[in-house]
This record gives structure tokens, sequence and C-alpha cells, in this order.
């Protein structure tokens, strides 16, 4: 194990080895076995030795700290289904499954790139029977749109896109409310697709008016959004106007980050 593991609590081990992580090209050797997570009790056996996120994994043991928490919090009690969309290499997902032999997942995931990365993590974590990958976007309506793969060295910069580019692919859309079982309840919405959270919001509108998910965890990344023509503040209103409260996830600090429950739940 390398050293920066052995550093606790996990917000300093963060403070001193973020930017470490993030900028070193090296990659920390693990004699050939998985990557061991810090917030839960499995490992991701594969990782894009390119790709700033997944160095900060091998490196930390984690990468966005304050949501991660949030999620172990809610998979170890009171759990259920999770759905990770824009799931890339599938660290949530994984994270989610290994702490309650009870929780699944559904993994959405458009980008090619990492489909079979995501697949293998799934596999050699023992969570195929917990965690169903389904290889397309989620949107607003159903169809096909062009997807943007981002650069080649990076695995969760991709995303949909207006515009065809020399680096776009075609990807199958469809909205959440039409593929979800009409009685399933959601415990956690965990959305990072680049942008487009707004888009997959709104295409799970009748599961959020019927009150159907307890959290959602969502960005606005807000140069994606302005590429995509979507206005900043229309998911906090949008979810409002599905009856639910919206702030600013605790501890995250750029501001980007959100946590939405339904107004009539208790602050959990």
């Amino acid at each position: 194990m390398n050293a920066i593991r052995c550093i606790y609590p996990l917000v300093l081990r963060q403070k001193l080895a973020y930017r470490f992580a993030a900028t070193t090209s090296r990659w920390p050797s693990a004699n050939g076995e998985p990557h061991p997570l810090a917030l839960a009790p499995t490992s991701l056996r594969s990782l894009s030795p390119t790709d700033v996120a997944h160095r900060q994994l091998a490196w930390l043991g984690f990468y966005e700290l304050p949501l991660s928490k949030q999620i172990v919090r809610q998979a170890k009690k009171p759990g259920g289904l999770l759905v990770d969309v824009g799931a890339n290499a599938g660290y949530f997902s994984c994270m989610w499954a290994a702490w309650n032999p009870g929780n699944r997942c559904l993994a959405f995931e458009a980008s090619p790139r990492n489909l079979e990365m995501l697949n293998d993590n799934v596999t050699a974590a023992g969570f195929a029977d917990r965690i169903e990958v389904r290889a397309y976007a989620v949107g607003r309506v159903e169809g096909q749109m062009n997807f943007d793969l981002g650069p080649e060295d990076q695995t969760g910069w991709g995303g949909l896109a207006n515009d065809e580019t020399n680096n776009c692919v075609t990807v199958e859309v469809k909205r959440l409310a039409d593929v979800l079982a009409p009685d399933l309840e959601i415990a956690v919405l965990k959305i990072d697709t680049e942008g487009a959270d707004a888009w997959v919001l709104e295409g799970a509108e009748q599961l959020l008016l019927e009150k159907r998910v307890r959290h959602v965890f969502y960005e606005c990344n807000l140069t994606r959004m302005s590429q995509l023509g979507i206005d900043p503040e229309w998911p906090q209103s949008f979810l409002r106007d599905c009856g639910y409260r919206v702030e600013l996830l605790k501890g995250a600090h750029d501001g980007s980050e959100f946590h939405a429950t339904p107004s009539d739940a208790p602050n959990t």
C-alpha cells in the first residue's frame, strides 16, 4: 500500500494528497491486485492510469469525498436501490453494493470506452447479481443523440452533445421513468453526466412527482450546460416544482454539487 493510504482522517488525506494525485503521472504499485476503496469493503480492478479521477482513486482510495460519504451513509441504512447515471468505472455502484447484501444498483453508462471497465469491476468485486449495467444514456426524450467521447486519456468527460464532432458517436437515449418498473422505489438517484443532469431529471419527472426517489445527488457543470443550452438554475427550479427541497451538497466547496430530498420528508 502506498504511504498516502496511511493518512487519516480522510479529509486530511485529501488535503495533503489531492494535488499530488491529481497532477502526478505516476501510478501507485498495487502488485497486480485490485485497488481497495477507503470507504467500502471492496476494490476496483480496472482503472485508467491516464484519468485524473482514477489516479485519485488509486492513490487515495476515494474521490468526491463529500458525495462518497453521503452515498455510504445511505447504503448502510436504509439501503435499497441506487440508480447510478454516469457510472463510469463503477466506483459508487460497487461502494453501494458492498455495504449491504440487500442493496441493488442500476448502473447506466453510455460511453463505450467505459463499459468494459465497468463490467470488469462489477464482476471482479462479485456484484454481478446486485449491479445491473445498462449500456445507454438517460435523458429527457427517447431516441438517439450525439455523444462526445471527450479526451482520449480521460474517462469521465464524455457526454451528450447537440452538435456532431469528430469525436462523437451515436448513443441510444431513454427516459428514466420509462425504463423502471412502476412500483420501484429508488433510495438514491446519483447523476453525473457532464452537463446533462437536468435532462436526466426531466426524464424522471413522474418518479419525482410520485416521490419515488428519496435522495437525488447531481451536479451543475456550467460550461457543459451552456453548450447544451440549459439554464443553470433550471434543475433546482424543476426539482422544487416536483416537491423537493434542494441544497448544496454538504462539504462540497465549489457550489456545483446538489442534494435534493422530498419536501415532506425529514432531513436526513
